[in-house]
């Protein structure tokens, strides 16, 4: 079988017909998978065409169904990549494959819709959790702190507009009814890739020149709290601690950090960012040497478990 993006060519023996009788019928239930390189626009989806040409020129051609496409890192489509094609980390694209992904999951996050946006010149940015009780958890944490952060501080929600959408719809309206400080709601495609679409939210719609960011998984201590407004100095590292060894000193990691809006967006501009998130990878070592860090300032709520083809698509890529 020879295959482009447009046409699979089947070379049968030529005594088929005599080895499998059914061949024909074979044939309308035989399946496969085929990747082909590319951009494709999701309107594209809805009209494809498979045409199985013959060696004696005749040919048949096949609708495909949309249900049949998977658009790799678009819906989460790669995380489940490895489950269609457990082998294709050995596959000679691979290399130019993860190189697309990392460079898409970034693009993906600049898709943001605005709810609601009040401008700040100190931002602190929670990406909304994926569960009903670590969002009530969140909403709860600022509650609590957020009328002690200084005046020029605005707290700032991304959130992916999925299931959960209403309930964080609804905390942040109590939320706002709750203080009169700034505070802001953004949607993103993907609540993973929340740490990537920090410039744009921040630059264009609340016009913040600092933040704190805090991943999804992630809560801050009242080290952390305390910390959050004075955050504004290079980047800062609020070191994060594991709920299940609790004596362990915290980790410095992307999951829990405070920058400049220039800062993180000259370093995402410039690198090759892993995908997954910000947070896939642990801070390189040049990172480590000129970043500040705050311990005991953040808690993990989990520890998602590792994807090997996450790991393979990373595996050669220092943050």
């Amino acid at each position: 079988m020879s295959c482009d993006p447009s046409v699979i060519t089947f070379k049968p023996r030529p005594d088929l017909s005599s080895v499998l009788p059914n061949a024909d019928d074979v044939l309308q239930r035989a399946g496969f998978s085929a990747f082909f390189e590319g951009d494709i626009e999701d309107a594209e989806i809805g009209d494809l065409r498979l045409k199985i040409a013959y060696t004696d020129r005749t040919a048949l051609n096949f609708q495909i169904s949309p249900k049949q496409v998977r658009k790799i890192s678009h819906s989460g489509a790669a995380a489940r990549l490895q489950n269609i094609y457990p082998t294709i980390m050995a596959e000679p694209f691979f290399p130019r494959m993860a190189k697309a992904l990392r460079r898409l999951d970034k693009q993906r996050a600049r898709n943001i819709t605005v709810l609601h946006a009040a401008p700040c010149q100190h931002a602190v940015v929670f990406a909304a959790p994926r569960s009903q009780s670590d969002i009530y958890l969140m909403f709860a944490g600022i509650r609590e702190h957020m009328n002690a952060l200084g005046k020029d501080t605005g707290i700032v929600i991304l959130a992916s507009p999925d299931e959960f959408r209403a309930a964080v719809v609804f905390h942040f309206n109590e939320l706002k009814s709750f203080s009169d400080r700034p505070v802001s709601l953004i949607f993103v495609e993907d609540v993973r890739l929340a740490a990537y679409a920090v410039p744009s939210s921040l630059e264009k719609h609340i016009q913040a020149k600092t933040f704190v960011f805090v991943s999804s998984g992630t809560y801050l201590s009242a080290a952390g709290w305390a910390a959050v407004s004075q955050a504004r100095d290079g980047l800062t590292f609020l070191d994060v601690g594991n709920p299940v060894q609790t004596t362990a000193p915290g980790e410095a990691t992307f999951s829990c950090f405070a920058w400049s809006v220039a800062g993180l967006k000259a370093y995402l501009d410039r690198t090759d960012t892993p995908a997954g998130g910000l947070d896939s990878l642990p801070p390189a070592a040049k990172l480590m040497t000129l970043a500040k860090r705050v311990p005991d300032a953040a808690n993990a709520l989990f520890f998602p478990s590792p994807s090997p083809l996450l790991h393979a698509i990373n595996s050669r890529f220092e943050s």
